[in-house]
């Protein structure tokens, strides 16, 4: 299981059903000590997926957990929990 930082969102489904995303999160290397952004994809519940537009619309970076798998080269977060907006964190700043 991994802790995820989302910070910003690259896309939303177009369709309000499909609750899928595109977000940036926080990386830090094991190997490196640099933090740097990758994309990831997600399917979310619909609480969820409200709070990630809200969070997307007040520039405000989402905390959650979930099981990080890469497939086909990309980044999918599968099984979403812990998903909360993350008011107090230092990492709000990425957005301005």
């Amino acid at each position: 299981m991994h802790l995820l930082h989302l910070i910003c969102f690259d896309r939303f489904s177009d369709q309000f059903l499909d609750r899928e995303i595109a977000a940036r999160y926080l990386f830090q290397s094991a190997r490196r000590s640099l933090v740097r952004l990758r994309k990831m994809q997600t399917s979310l519940a619909k609480r969820d997926y409200i709070k990630a537009i809200k969070a997307d619309r007040e520039r405000l970076p989402i905390v959650c957990t979930g099981d990080l798998i890469k497939e086909r080269g990309h980044f999918t977060l599968k099984k979403p929990r812990h998903f909360a907006i993350d008011i107090a964190s230092e990492n709000r700043v990425l957005f301005q």
